[in-house]
């Protein structure tokens, strides 16, 4: 008995000591915040023992180490991590089932914090047989009843719609579908949806009609029909989910190959927003600004500074520079640092912090903030000439608030003075520089008419914006100077850092700065926003200081608006908001957006700039046969079209020049890397080119029954910029010449929210168009055979150049 008792006690003092750690181990996960939640997904709910479950953690979650916990139906814990997709910049985890049960997800572990699984999945189920996922079915098998509940569709969403209807092979792999619709107007398309994300020959966001559909599914003989009501795009309709995912307890989750309307930048902090806002503005800057973040007058001074060098803003927060603002500095690449202002406001270990970073750095300072803006000026005038300047209080932050936008995108300093008198070193920079008209921001208390006197004595007209308050007077700014503007931003007008560094990107997109209040939004903002027909806004700082409801009313306003077809561009060739032909037949008819930007004219001086990509690099990618790789059969190939496309007279460059070199790293690295060159760095490249290819050859999964057997060409045109009838010439002349089918052309759009190509190299490109081309399957013995052919790789090269000549009019005559 006594034996008994022991026993007892001893498993009654473990049960305690695991209960304390049980609840010790579920306490030490953390809750994550809603807007994160949605960046993890899977790919299906239900796999088989020994198939693969991919699951897919968004780059918009942030950069670092992740891991997953699971729990095996025997209770065995699990940690597996993952790893880092070159192609979306998304995390995955490939995970097989070993045992048939449910998998629960346990925690996700970001960079040492775990976060509660609870919040994303609650569990995964894996089966024997794909009989018992889906009982009483034959093959192929379907998951229709994704699209039941959804009575209507937008016009712009219908491709993430249909795509909810997936089919499945034995393997529980998704099959590409045929689908039919057939009602006010007929269309075609194919789609196939992988469980992550969805690609089409449809162009997303392409207009179809309002109106009842039959739809008919066709995928390896077995069809589906389906009834659909297609509404305008103004319409409220069902959210689109991706797949079978059941993901977040049957959270809804969205899809949208369009970038949000109203987009917010903003950190923990001024500093934060600042970095935030400079990663929007620029992928690389050879220069940044440095200024403090307490001191408004030095910062506002800046910023024609910033946008004529092309430089953004940072803001000093302590005595040397932060990891944050090191950081940033770093991904910019920049070579040199200008801090404005004094040691007082920047000190000289911070100086020496940038130095140490392997930076020149240079101060612009003066004795007093009014110097200290001159000598900004001067220093604008010997970049570029200057005939204008912005004239505002040094004391009044509300009347200077919307002028850093104008300063930036005008290229007209500021110049500060009192309320009766402008300094005389000022008047004589006015002078001396042939300045012809000051921009009086504010009312005759912060700058009297004695001020407006004394600049007509130097022969400078003058004019004043001014407003009842900073509010109006921001209205009056944009209303008077950026009329054009098809992009707006909006900033606290109680708090002037945001504003500040926002007048970087404002500046580059030729967009004003119009203030609000925290939770009142500045009705100036709405009415600019429809008379403008506005399709975008950024909104500069946290929700304390802009809420979200102000947001989602920016949101709802500039959802209304069509994206210009035609755009005006800088002199990085980079879009910019300006005026547009109205692009519908019918005012009254719903407004759609619009995607291609229009085809530009080559002159003998000005011929297309072509920007060759030869996907990968040595030794990546073996084909049906051992001596085929991917990366060294289209580096050549890349040389050999560039050398066609030349005699039309195209500029042609490639972003591999040396396969030699890249060899010879690659032997010297013992092999730790084999795709060379960085897809980000690969769509940089092509800053300034009209069109960038990125050329590759194809490959079936092995895990399919008839891997080897497929054969065809395809094409993905950029979701953001596409060229649809090019990627489509491009993709039949490739495709004919191999006689084999063209697949077309096709959409991948990342799945993290953003709108983005899921191709890294498509989603970095600085090129007018982008389009990444598939030219056969290496995994199939004809196919790969032709792609180790050189002369019929010349002669493919011949028949694509000539192809492009032709459609872009080269050579010029």
């Amino acid at each position: 008995m006594n034996k008994i008792k022991k026993i007892f006690g001893i498993f009654f003092i473990l049960v305690l000591i695991f209960s304390s750690f049980t609840t010790a181990f579920a306490d030490s996960y953390t809750k994550i915040s809603k807007d994160k939640i949605k960046l993890l997904k899977a790919d299906k709910s239900k796999t088989l023992v020994g198939a693969s479950l991919s699951l897919q953690l968004s780059s918009s979650f942030g950069d670092g180490e992740v891991s997953a916990g699971y729990k095996k139906p025997n209770g065995q814990l699990i940690e597996k991590t993952f790893l880092k997709n070159k192609n979306s910049g998304n995390y995955y985890l490939d995970f097989k089932a070993d045992m048939t049960g449910k998998y629960e997800f346990l925690y996700l572990n970001f960079n040492g914090t775990k976060y509660d699984g609870k919040d994303f999945y609650a569990s995964f189920e894996a089966f024997n047989s794909i009989e018992d996922i889906f009982p009483g079915e034959k093959f192929p098998y379907t998951n229709a009843e994704n699209l039941d509940g959804i009575s209507t569709v937008k016009s712009k969403d219908i491709v993430n719609a249909l795509g909810q209807v997936r089919f499945y092979d034995r393997d529980l792999k998704a099959l590409e579908v045929h689908v039919l619709m057939e009602g006010v107007k007929n269309y075609e398309m194919n789609i196939l949806n992988d469980g992550l994300s969805i690609i089409s020959d449809f162009e997303f966001g392409e207009k179809v009609l309002p109106g009842t559909y039959k739809v008919r599914f066709e995928a390896e003989g077995k069809t589906l029909e389906k009834e659909i009501e297609v509404v305008d795009n103004n319409s409220e309709s069902d959210y689109v989910r991706l797949s079978s995912m059941p993901i977040l307890d049957n959270t809804i989750v969205t899809l949208s190959a369009a970038s949000p309307s109203a987009i917010r930048l903003s950190g923990s902090d001024r500093y934060e927003t600042a970095i935030a806002i400079s990663q929007e503005a620029y992928s690389k800057a050879k220069t940044v600004i440095v200024a403090n973040g307490l001191n408004f007058p030095d910062a506002l001074g800046a910023v024609s500074l910033s946008s004529s060098l092309k430089a953004p803003i940072i803001f000093a927060n302590s005595d040397v520079i932060d990891s944050k603002a090191k950081a940033e500095v770093l991904r910019l690449g920049a070579k040199k640092a200008i801090i404005v202002g004094g040691r007082e406001s920047v000190s000289s270990n911070y100086f020496e912090s940038l130095e140490n970073l392997g930076l020149s750095v240079k101060r612009i300072s003066g004795d007093n903030r009014i110097e200290t803006a001159l000598k900004v000026s001067k220093e604008l005038n010997s970049i570029k000439k200057i005939n204008k300047v912005i004239l505002v209080n040094y004391d009044s932050f509300a009347d200077a608030l919307s002028a850093g936008a104008l300063s930036g995108s005008k290229n007209f300093p500021i110049i500060y003075t009192d309320v009766n008198n402008i300094d005389g070193k000022v008047t004589e920079f006015l002078e001396d520089s042939n300045i012809s008209e000051a921009i009086i921001i504010g009312g005759k208390n912060s700058v009297s008419n004695k001020v407006e006197s004394i600049l007509s004595d130097l022969d400078i007209s003058s004019i004043r914006i001014e407003g009842e308050n900073r509010y109006i007077t921001s209205n009056a700014i944009a209303n008077r100077f950026f009329k054009d503007s098809k992009i707006v931003t909006v900033a606290s007008g109680e708090k002037f850092p945001d504003a500040l560094a926002g007048g970087v990107l404002a500046s580059k997109l030729g967009s004003p700065i119009i203030l609000s209040q925290a939770d009142n939004l500045n009705s100036g903002i709405i009415k600019f926003i429809s008379e403008n027909e506005v399709y975008k806004a950024y909104v500069f700082g946290g929700y304390e200081t802009i809420s979200d409801e102000v947001v989602e009313e920016i949101k709802s306003n500039t959802d209304l608006n069509v994206k210009p077809e035609k755009s005006p561009k800088d002199e990085n060739n980079e879009e910019l908001p300006g005026k547009t032909e109205d692009n519908r037949e019918n005012k009254d008819e719903a407004k759609v957006i619009v995607h291609n930007i229009e085809k530009r004219i080559p002159t003998k001086d000005n011929p297309i700039r072509i920007m060759l990509d030869q996907g990968h690099g040595p030794f990546y990618n073996q084909g049906f046969y051992k001596d085929y790789y991917e990366g060294e059969a289209m580096f050549y190939y890349g040389l050999k079209l560039k050398e066609e496309l030349e005699k039309y007279g195209f500029y042609v460059e490639t972003t591999r020049t040396d396969f030699e070199k890249e060899l010879q790293d690659l032997i010297e690295s013992k092999f730790s890397s084999s795709d060379g060159i960085s897809l980000k760095e690969r769509g940089e490249k092509a800053e300034g080119f009209d069109l960038l290819i990125s050329l590759h050859s194809n490959a079936m999964p092995s895990s399919l029954l008839n891997y080897k057997d497929v054969r065809g060409s395809e094409i993905y045109d950029s979701v953001n910029t596409p060229r649809n009838d090019l990627a489509e010439l491009i993709g039949k002349t490739v495709a004919n010449h191999f006689d084999h089918p063209f697949r077309g052309v096709k959409y991948r759009v990342n799945d993290d929210g953003t709108g983005t190509n899921w191709y890294g190299v498509l989603r970095n490109s600085k090129a007018t168009h982008s389009m990444l081309l598939e030219h056969g399957f290496h995994t199939n013995a004809l196919d790969c055979e032709l792609l180790m052919d050189n002369g019929f790789k010349a002669q493919m090269a011949e028949k694509t150049a000539a192809a492009i000549a032709e459609y872009y009019g080269m050579p010029v005559e």
